[in-house]
């Protein structure tokens, strides 16, 4: 054969090749970005405690070209809004549009809510494919005119990368499939090695053979030893390896996904990082036998302090509200209390406030549930202080009983609505009064348009020389340590650093990321980390990490006065700690929910188990806030409060807010910092 015609049947070959990649998807969707690189999320992953079932998350440059990897035709083209994973907002061009700009708000009757970011209102283009499948591309601002059914091929530009998703936040393009309706895999069209799992086909209640339940125990154990840089903090090498051990131990028959959950929690809660979490998407499919139900009785009780008292009930009992219960069933009060305590770990680190809040609220649904024995005749025997004995017939509760069915349902006395006042609660700030200001935190995952009110509202205070501020972080889960870092830069005195050092366990590959749905493949994470003198962990040096400085424009000079309870979580507790540690106001209220000398809140691996589909989602780096130069707050403890709100079940009923009522207590005396003795 002549040289001729051998480079012409190669040159057929290799075009044969070129194209067949094309059809199989090997043309990346964001330009400029190597094939399979930057991928944030893969399906069967969790976005943040959200379940990722199906979407393909990529990475790239804000304004890159995204182009369609398949041949198609347009079957749609939409603006949309994500509120959620599985709630969205559709729009139309000019609607995206008049909200961008303000000529539109999103409380208007197109919108389902008003609590949209507006940076998040995306392009969504839908191609359909000769086999019957719809891939959807979000993330898009918009390139040029396209119309439905006109035909895109291999290549051909459909929009430029921008943002897809409020939890996300950099440019992003989101990719989903359907076949025939139905969601289906978006990595292997793509030449990707395939995460995603059929939800409608697994069955979690399948009992799962002990030979691969260990090998999921055994992942589990490594991907936390491997991986969580605080293993040991708050328990001994020793008591770790001997609830491992325990619990490999347990593993000696088959059981379902569930049972294998409870297992696993059993170790993750005494390591106390509420930061590690066991996540899975199917509890709807658990089974349901007489083995589901709850206790029931027509009071509730908790501790209040050392106290055992009966804290709500229905109404035909409400004489009985308040008075201190003795024993139970012949279980006195105390050694009920420490069965409680030995069973269940509400605390994160050695935060005591959180636990007082369980064990008064949430006590009687664990004692009834799981320590006091259920008696044959469903009577409870409950000896009261007073020597009065109530014998109480309980109510079984099954899991696939309607309300309807269930005696012991009703509104229980008091109605603790405060509870759901102040959970949830929107994001707002008026004046208290002519001298002061108030700002209701709620979360820290704060839209754009919501962060210039809030701008305007301080500087409103600035202008006007108003003297105190009462910024409340009561029931805030966390959100955006950027939008903290600007919140705190509005009030803050000097510059200011989140973070002393951030320590990991390695500073090149982790063996167990090749379980993992977000960081397979990855060996270079923590690269810029340099190894301590003495151990085996890495820091990153303090001078990698930034400083934030005052807000020169908008910049509070009066009192400040932060609210803070047990649920003060995640960036709330770390703005205590911003106010605490650089001396910026007064701490009201009780021990926040994290410890404040670190937290592990960033940067989480999502283990997947493989036999049992569970995810592990484990926090890899540990933020050291303090080093331990502050001696007023032991350590593992929440940041403390200057002044103290004690914890009463009364505060639930929300008659009055006695948190601010403390403040405007201290204002009106005037006091401004830590007074010794005062409280």
């Amino acid at each position: 054969m002549s040289k001729t015609i051998s480079f012409f049947f190669c040159g057929i070959i290799i075009l044969m090749l070129s194209v067949t990649r094309m059809a199989f998807g090997q043309v990346w969707p964001i330009t400029n970005v190597i094939h399979g690189n930057q991928i944030l999320y893969k399906p069967n992953s969790f976005i943040g405690t959200e379940k990722n079932t199906g979407g393909l998350f990529i990475s790239g440059s804000k304004g890159a070209a995204v182009v369609s990897p398949f041949n198609g035709v347009v079957l749609s083209t939409l603006y949309t809004y994500h509120f959620s994973l599985i709630r969205s907002q559709a729009m139309s061009e000019q609607v995206a549009n008049e909200i961008k700009s303000g000529k539109r708000s999103t409380s208007s009757g197109e919108l389902q809510d008003n609590s949209m970011d507006t940076k998040y209102i995306c392009l969504s283009v839908a191609i359909k494919t000769a086999e019957n499948e719809v891939f959807h591309f979000t993330g898009l601002s918009k390139y040029k005119m396209l119309k439905t059914g006109m035909k895109i091929a291999i290549g051909d530009t459909i929009g430029l990368l921008s943002y897809c998703y409020k939890q996300i936040n950099q440019p992003c393009l989101m990719i989903t499939r359907s076949l025939n309706g139905v969601e289906a895999d978006p990595m292997i069209p793509l030449g990707l090695k395939s995460t995603f799992v059929d939800w409608a086909k697994f069955n979690p209640n399948k009992e799962i053979s002990p030979e691969n339940l260990k090998t999921d125990f055994n992942i589990f154990k490594q991907s936390l030893e491997e991986g969580h840089p605080g293993l040991y903090d708050y328990i001994s090498k020793k008591a770790l390896d001997s609830l491992f051990n325990i619990g490999y131990q347990s593993i000696n028959k088959s059981k379902d996904a569930f049972e294998f959950e409870k297992t696993l929690n059993t170790i993750s809660t005494n390591i106390r990082d509420k930061h590690i979490q066991i996540l899975s998407d199917f509890s709807s499919k658990q089974k349901h036998s007489d083995n589901d139900r709850q206790i029931n009785l027509p009071i509730n009780f908790g501790w209040e302090n050392d106290d055992l008292i009966i804290t709500r009930t229905l109404p035909e009992f409400q004489m009985h509200l308040g008075k201190k219960i003795k024993r139970i069933n012949g279980l006195e009060a105390l050694v009920l209390k420490e069965k409680i305590i030995e069973k269940y770990r509400f605390e994160e680190g050695l935060v005591k406030s959180y636990y007082d809040f369980n064990l008064l609220t949430t006590a009687s649904i664990y004692a009834l549930q799981d320590i006091i024995p259920i008696p044959k005749s469903l009577v409870y025997t409950i000896e009261l202080s007073d020597g009065e004995t109530l014998n109480i017939k309980a109510e079984i509760q099954l899991s696939n009983q309607s309300k309807k069915e269930q005696k012991y349902c009703k509104p229980m006395l008091p109605q603790w609505s405060g509870l759901l006042r102040l959970w949830g609660r929107e994001t707002k700030y008026y004046m208290l009064n002519d001298s002061t200001g108030y700002l209701d935190l709620s979360t820290f995952d704060i839209p754009e348009i919501k962060m210039d009110s809030i701008a305007l509202f301080v500087q409103r205070l600035c202008s006007r020389s108003v003297p105190n501020l009462i910024m409340d972080v009561r029931y805030n889960d966390g959100g955006e340590t950027e939008t903290l870092n600007k919140i705190f830069s509005m009030i803050a005195s000097e510059p200011f650093r989140p973070a002393e050092m951030q320590v990991v366990n390695s500073n090149s590959t982790y063996p167990f990321f090749k379980y993992t749905s977000n960081y397979f493949g990855v060996n270079d994470l923590f690269k810029d980390y340099v190894k301590f003198k003495s151990g085996n962990q890495y820091y990153l040096p303090s001078d990698s990490l930034p400083y934030y400085y005052i807000d020169e424009k908008i910049n509070y000079k009066g009192n400040v006065y932060v609210l803070a309870n047990e649920h003060s979580f995640s960036a709330a507790s770390l703005f205590a700690a911003l106010v605490h540690k650089y001396r910026r106001g007064i701490i009201i209220g009780r021990e926040t929910g994290n410890p404040y000398h670190q937290l592990f809140g960033e940067k989480f691996a999502h283990v997947v188990l493989p036999n049992s589909q569970l995810v592990v989602r484990i926090p890899l780096v540990k933020c050291v806030f303090d080093s331990g130069n502050d001696k007023t707050i032991p350590f593992g403890r929440g940041v403390l409060p200057d002044y103290e709100v004690p914890l009463n079940r009364e505060e639930f009923e929300f008659k009055n807010d006695p948190f601010v009522k403390k403040a405007l207590d201290l204002i009106s005396m005037g006091i401004v910092y830590k007074t010794k003795g005062l409280n």
